[in-house]
Formats: C-alpha cells, sequence, structure tokens
C-alpha cells in the first residue's frame, strides 16, 4: 500500500484533484499513518480484505465532508502532547472528524468556573455560557442551593456545548449585561422612591417661603427680637 500512496503532508490536505476535501487518497495515507502511530492497535482493525473495504468506504464518507484544514487539525492533534485520550487505539472516523473542529479544543471551563461567572454575569468564559445560564431561569439559579443551581447548570452546558460543536448559532450575551428583571424592578423603585422624596423636599421648601412672607409671620419674627433686646 505505501508505494500508491504519497505520505507527505500534502496528501493529508487532499492534493488530488486540488480537491478542498478528502478523497480515497486521503483515507489511504491516514491509514497508512494511523499504522505507523499505533501499530498494532490499527492493525488489529485491519482483519481481512472485505473488512478493510468496509472501513475504507465508511472513512471515505466523513473525510469527504473535512476540509484539509479539519483533516490536518485532527492528525496534528493525535501526535500532539495535548492528546491523552487516544493514546493507544486509534479514534473511530466520527470522533476523527470531531478532532477536526478548532471549536473541540476550547473545552468547557470547569462547572465551579462556570457557575461562579454565571453568578457575576461574566459570560466572557466561554461562548456557550449566557445561553446556557439564562435558558435555567438566571434569577431562579442565584436563588437556589448552590448545588442544584450546579446540576442544572452543567446540564444545560453539556446540551449547549455539543450544539456549538456542531456549529449550530448560539445566543450571544448582550453587549450591556442586564440585570434581572427584578433586579432592575428594584433599582427603578428606588429611583422613583428618590424622585418622590425629591419633590417632597421641594414642597415643603416652597411651603416655608410661602410662611415667611405672610406679614403675622413678619410680625411675629419682629416680637421676638424686641423680646430678645
Amino acid at each position: 500500500m505505501a508505494s500508491a500512496v504519497s505520505l507527505t503532508n500534502s496528501a493529508i490536505e487532499c492534493e488530488e484533484n486540488n480537491s478542498q476535501f478528502g478523497t480515497m487518497n486521503t483515507v489511504e495515507a491516514l491509514f497508512f499513518k494511523f499504522g505507523v502511530i499505533y501499530l498494532d492497535a490499527w492493525a488489529s482493525k485491519l482483519q481481512n480484505d472485505e473488512w478493510e473495504a468496509a472501513l475504507k468506504s465508511e472513512w471515505l464518507a466523513v473525510v469527504q465532508t473535512m476540509t484539509k484544514f479539519e483533516i490536518t487539525t485532527a492528525l496534528n492533534f493525535l501526535r500532539s502532547a495535548r492528546n491523552i485520550e487516544f493514546i493507544r487505539f486509534p479514534p473511530n472516523a466520527l470522533t476523527f472528524r470531531l478532532l477536526g473542529n478548532p471549536k473541540y479544543h476550547e473545552k468547557l471551563p470547569t462547572i465551579e468556573l462556570c457557575y461562579n461567572a454565571a453568578m457575576r454575569g461574566d459570560w466572557s468564559l466561554h461562548p456557550v455560557l449566557y445561553e446556557a445560564a439564562t435558558t435555567c431561569d438566571l434569577h431562579q439559579l442565584r436563588q437556589i442551593p448552590a448545588e442544584k443551581a450546579k446540576a442544572m447548570l452543567k446540564t444545560n452546558l453539556s446540551y449547549y456545548y455539543e450544539k456549538y460543536l456542531t456549529g449550530a448559532e448560539i445566543k450571544s450575551a448582550p453587549l450591556k449585561n442586564a440585570l434581572p428583571a427584578e433586579k432592575t424592578i428594584e433599582a427603578k423603585n428606588e429611583t422613583k422612591q428618590f424622585q418622590v422624596s425629591e419633590s417632597t423636599e421641594d414642597a415643603a421648601k416652597r411651603a416655608m417661603e410661602h410662611i415667611r412672607n405672610q406679614d403675622w409671620f413678619k410680625r411675629g419674627k419682629e416680637h421676638a427680637k424686641k423680646i430678645q433686646n
């Protein structure tokens, strides 16, 4: 098989027919590289010619949906120090496609970090955090016990992370982090109360000014001065 397959990076990058996606030439090159990397663990998958042909057909269906960048990204990850999951055994075709998605390598932070960020309203930690938290009902999330809130948030994070990996649209946080509805109402009420108290003070000043201008007030004031003298 080696004589029929180019082992350069260009083979992995779909040079055949100038294709931007994977071809059978890509599959042949990947299979050879897997044999070099995983040795008997990969050879054991190629049990016979019929099985090998079926396996190649399955891999071809997958790499034909992958760009040369995604194929190279997946292969480079398998050879990198970051790969701790696929050291002894190679991934299957569907997992290989997932490894080629750059978003897959943007791992979710721990639930502790996600929970604390959600409580602060800091959505910069990860693109899926805002939708995962607000779908839970952010106000409720802040009211219930922390452990229960973390369990709810973790479930939502997993769901929206899977959507994120498939390229589905994820709701972004608003430019300005809005307070929950209850907090906004409280803030408005406080402002209204301040305005009311301020208006009451102005009314009192006007009333006092009116009293000072009354003749009886002026006479009383003059009488008080005479007594003091």
